[in-house]
């Protein structure tokens, strides 16, 4: 396909532009030399990126999907197809298929741009989707929907990605910024949704899990499904990290449960490689109650505690959220904590509203929510 639409290209007197240096690949002896030029020419472009392991699989028939981006990227990349705007209408609750959705169509969009992939799978079984958007080598690391009540937090993440994917595309700039230089200096990786058992019990109720009586039995079941902040087996996902794990909590339960032991659950291993897999300079947890930033810990040195705190400052300038810091690193054992202290660069837990009555309203976001924090990842990224 490759190879036909670049001879496509030709007749229309088209001319792409790559982006990024060839890269060979793993299995570049399997690929026939009439069509090496081609398939080279729409990877510098983003436009292909093989199966995985460095790994073309040039035998391997085109996927639907596969054929759309590559379609789409290039009547995009040669101005002829222009984007469409608002594919995210985050004013409703996004339960998981309506996020695969989402997901899929952004990425059919915007190839190149919006990159799909799996950071790994909940303990109920279901995908833990991660996103790399933009095209720089630096890295803004942020997830959204650890505590499962919390869910319009994707929806935030998922708007972000619309309405900065858009602006990239068209104008280039969004409320003042250079979007488009931001995203060529920068690559966020995102995890919309890192507790999707939790956010589909706290939508759906607990009938929708796979053991609904094992969670009517946990601790603090009886507050209601609408109030659960931990994954399917009753650990709250955000005490589970590896910095300074200790017992938190006497069981599970529907918050403040640690888990048998540091990074039990698979949606915690799942974060903890994502991190590892990419060195970020930037981390922001998305959270829901709380109207803070909280942007270190006691118990850190003095140097890092002041370079995180002036970040944190940044973005509380711009948003209009307080600042905040967390407890002794010694006894925190959340995402953020375990970035600080394994990365030592600013990590951010982003408490997005004052609210702390759940459910939240989804349909209130472009008033409770958007307004304020609509910048926040620019300001991150224009920071340094």
């Amino acid at each position: 396909m490759c190879f036909i639409l670049k001879k496509f290209a030709g007749l229309q007197g088209k001319t792409l532009s790559p982006q990024i240096p060839k890269t060979t690949f793993a299995d570049d002896a399997e690929i026939s030399a009439w069509a090496k030029d081609a398939v080279y020419l729409f990877q510098r472009c983003r436009l292909v990126a093989g199966v995985g392991d460095g790994k073309f699989a040039p035998k391997r028939p085109v996927k639907r999907a596969e054929a759309t981006v590559l379609l789409v990227g290039y009547l995009r990349q040669t101005g002829q197809l222009p984007p469409k705007a608002n594919l995210v209408n985050p004013a409703q609750d996004i339960d998981d298929k309506l996020l695969s959705s989402m997901l899929t169509e952004l990425a059919i969009e915007y190839p190149g741009l919006i990159r799909v992939s799996s950071a790994g799978t909940s303990c109920e079984g279901r995908d833990i989707p991660m996103v790399k958007f933009g095209k720089g080598s630096r890295y803004l690391y942020t997830e959204a929907n650890i505590h499962a009540k919390e869910h319009q937090t994707t929806n935030f993440v998922m708007e972000v990605l619309d309405e900065y994917a858009y602006a990239y595309e068209t104008t280039g700039t969004y409320d003042g910024y250079n979007i488009r230089a931001l995203l060529q200096k920068y690559t966020m990786v995102i995890l919309p949704r890192v507790n999707p058992d939790g956010a589909n019990i706290a939508q759906k109720g607990f009938d929708a899990a796979k053991n609904p009586a094992a969670l009517r039995a946990m601790i603090g079941a009886n507050q209601g499904a609408s109030q659960w902040k931990s994954n399917a087996r009753g650990v709250d996902l955000n005490r589970n990290f590896p910095c300074y794990w200790a017992p938190v909590g006497t069981g599970p339960a529907n918050k403040e449960y640690g888990g048998p032991y540091a990074a039990s659950e698979p949606e915690t291993k799942a974060v903890v490689a994502a991190m590892n897999r990419y060195q970020y300079d930037y981390f922001l947890d998305i959270h829901m109650a709380g109207n803070a930033i909280y942007f270190c810990n006691t118990g850190i040195d003095n140097a890092f505690y002041a370079a995180s705190k002036a970040f944190a400052q940044r973005l509380c300038n711009k948003t209009g959220l307080k600042l905040a810091y967390s407890k002794d690193v010694k006894s925190d054992h959340t995402a953020a904590a375990y970035a600080r202290d394994r990365f030592r660069h600013p990590a951010l837990t982003v408490e997005l509203t004052a609210s702390t009555v759940f459910p939240h309203n989804s349909g209130k976001f472009y008033t409770e929510i958007w307004p304020y924090v609509k910048d926040l990842y620019l300001e991150a990224m224009s920071y340094q």
